[in-house]
């Protein structure tokens, strides 16, 4: 069975890449061993300067506190995270089912309940918060005041990038930054490449290629990457997992119980992915990115 990346990653919506151009970041050839310093958001004794913002953001309730707040710590990626809360809620409240007909009996069921539950996170923000010029000026403003993960998303939308060592670089640079919703959201994506020696779309990691495979094994793994990192992947605040449900696709509990249902109970092929997904982890917990390139 194969996992269609666009299911878990299309929902989240790219950045506006207003800093298309900009050269915030210097590309560096990923094989090479960064300087001392010069990680945008370098793991300190493996936890990612973003990680105050990650544990907010798991929290249940409503994000738009969360939103403000995070707009105002650039230096730790809150601007990304703020505008990525912006389009979700926009993408939500535009597509997910309405709410029961005041005086009529609310619907029952995981599936209504996860409507409501993406409701609730996107508590107390405005369709003013959410239109394109406000997340457009929070964009600007946030890359003038040096956003890292910003600086990195946006510049993974840009044609630059298209150059295979440019695009590794980049990679090399998300994958040191350590952030789940980077990971999730942006390099997860840019991971995807083509082997010059077959022609096969697939990703790389620890030397090998791993083609796209039928089994969407490296695929499930990625996807998995981003809960090891710090993010929340239950059903409680897990924007996939509940977009998922409140669509009337698969109501799973957690990303792990997701996995496992993809794989229609095939222990071994479960075993691989887990397997996988864990020697992912531990690269980037222990400074290896050059591992993803």
């Amino acid at each position: 069975m194969k996992l269609r990346t666009t299911h878990w990653l299309g929902l989240a919506s790219a950045l506006l890449l207003f800093a298309a151009g900009v050269g915030l970041l210097q590309a560096r050839t990923p094989e090479e061993p960064p300087a001392h310093g010069a990680d945008p958001v370098p793991l300190a004794g493996g936890r990612a300067l973003s990680a105050d913002l990650v544990q907010a953001f798991n929290q249940e309730g409503g994000l738009g506190g969360f939103v403000r707040q995070a707009l105002e710590r650039p230096e730790a990626g809150g601007v990304f995270y703020a505008t990525q809360v912006l389009r979700k809620c926009r993408s939500v409240l535009a597509t997910t089912p309405g709410r029961a007909v005041a005086g009529s009996e609310p619907p029952r069921g995981a599936a209504p309940a996860a409507a409501e539950t993406l409701r609730q996170r996107c508590a107390g923000l405005s369709e003013d918060d959410m239109a394109d010029e406000r997340i457009a000026r929070h964009v600007a403003t946030g890359l003038q005041r040096k956003d890292p993960l910003l600086a990195m998303a946006a510049h993974a939308g840009t044609a630059t990038y298209q150059d295979p060592q440019r695009r590794k670089s980049l990679l090399f640079d998300m994958m040191a930054a350590g952030d789940p919703l980077l990971v999730q959201d942006v390099a997860s994506r840019i991971a995807i490449q083509t082997d010059p020696r077959t022609g096969a779309r697939g990703y790389r990691f620890d030397g090998a290629f791993y083609p796209e495979s039928p089994d969407a094994s490296v695929e499930l793994a990625f996807y998995l990457l981003p809960c090891g990192l710090g993010l929340d992947c239950t059903r409680a605040t897990d924007w996939d997992l509940l977009i998922r449900c409140a669509n009337g696709f698969e109501c799973a509990a957690s990303r792990e119980d997701y996995v496992a249902a993809a794989l229609r109970g095939d222990r071994e092929a479960y075993a691989r992915v887990k397997a996988l997904y864990e020697r992912m982890l531990e690269a980037i917990r222990s400074g290896r990115a050059n591992s993803f390139v």
